[in-house]
């Protein structure tokens, strides 16, 4: 290692990314998003941050730091700490257990002083000398006997299938209310860096929650293009890693993904694909009187807990706007559905729209027989 990062190692050490840049021996490259990150998880490490949402853009560099770089710096300076880390899946999690163990023994004996406990070597978790441990699980899994002083969800979802998915979003959201939560010791702190994909993704669900009365959360949102009241100050326009993704780069990305993954992806503001044709909605005490009443209708006919929701809504056009008075989903077979779906129709006297595909038209057919 060069004498110059030697002399400095003390003061490198003060920080998470003093740790990147003694491992990589001055090579990590540390751009204004990555110093921001820096400042918000020492802020964790020293208490001042409870609750904390990172949004930035894919191939950014947030999970080598945050998953990789920030919790063996932690135990490192903290070596009685526990330290959690989620992701998507088991083994991608385990996969940056394994990595941090590695850096934890290239560098922390020599330049912190702390040891590891090599009689505990299971996968990707380890424990240090003083009892601190990171334990590395999978979304969705059990983590009964541990407990966290930090716990770390790094992108809770692996692909758009997911994302776009009601059942695996309320899973996750479920997953980190009742399982995830309660792994917390009375004082501990919770970050959550993801790349943003849906509005009620964990992130959007946890930010609303905190609008409503729920935990307070510091959220930081960084596009891979800068708009206005850019989070770094930058001027609108800006890449937010011009040496890496410069403009030019994003721009081809944007075509290659398409507006709405672009959207949602790299500039952290996801939406309702047909977002951008409905606005967001108002909310109306009476409906309106007159107009052209119908009953839509969505078929998954499933009582199978990860599949898709049957849907019923009842809606009036009228004045040139959509009005829902009324909806109802469930998972349901085809027969309950049938009976569910015969109450809303004498109830509202109205004809029912649906889209028939070739797997539809078997359960239209069975619809017909018995609501008649």
């Amino acid at each position: 290692m060069p004498q110059s990062y030697l002399q400095k190692s003390k003061i490198l050490t003060s920080q998470p990314a003093g740790l990147a840049i003694l491992h990589s021996q001055g090579q990590w490259q540390f751009p204004p998003h990555l110093q921001l990150l820096n400042q918000k998880l020492l802020q964790v490490a020293t208490g001042k941050i409870k609750r904390l949402i990172i949004n930035m853009p894919p191939q950014h560099g947030k999970s080598e730091f945050t998953s990789k770089y920030f919790p063996v710096w932690y135990l490192a300076t903290h070596p009685e700490k526990k330290v959690i880390l989620s992701s998507y899946e088991t083994n991608y999690a385990i996969s940056w257990g394994r990595k941090a163990r590695d850096v934890f023994d290239e560098c922390v004996p020599e330049y912190f002083g702390t040891q590891r406990n090599m009689r505990v070597n299971i996968q990707g978790n380890w424990e240090t000398s003083k009892g601190g441990y990171m334990y590395c699980v999978g979304v969705g899994g059990g983590i009964t006997g541990r407990g966290a002083d930090i716990f770390i969800i790094d992108d809770p979802v692996k692909n758009n299938e997911q994302a776009m998915s009601q059942v695996y979003r309320d899973k996750t959201v479920d997953w980190f209310q009742s399982v995830a939560s309660t792994r917390l010791s009375p004082n501990a702190s919770v970050i959550i860096i993801m790349t943003r994909w849906h509005p009620d993704d964990l992130a959007g669900r946890l930010i609303q929650q905190d609008k409503l009365g729920g935990d307070k959360w510091e959220v930081i949102s960084l596009p891979a293009i800068a708009e206005t009241n850019d989070p770094l100050g930058r001027k609108v326009g800006q890449a937010l890693w011009e040496d890496r993704y410069n403009t030019g780069v994003l721009e081809e990305r944007k075509k290659q993904v398409g507006e709405f993954w672009f959207r949602s992806m790299y500039q952290q503001q996801p939406y309702f694909k047909g977002g951008r044709v409905f606005s967001d909605a108002n909310y109306f005490v009476n409906e309106p009187v007159g107009g052209i009443l119908g009953v839509s209708v969505d078929f998954a006919y499933s009582r199978k807990s990860y599949s898709d929701y049957s849907v019923i809504g009842v809606g009036k056009w009228y004045n040139q706007k959509l009005y829902l008075i009324d909806w109802w989903r469930g998972q349901v077979d085809a027969s309950q559905f049938a009976s569910i779906l015969k109450k809303y129709q004498l109830k509202y006297d109205s004809p029912i729209y649906t889209n028939i595909g070739g797997t539809e038209r078997g359960i239209v057919d069975f619809l017909k027989k018995n609501t008649t």
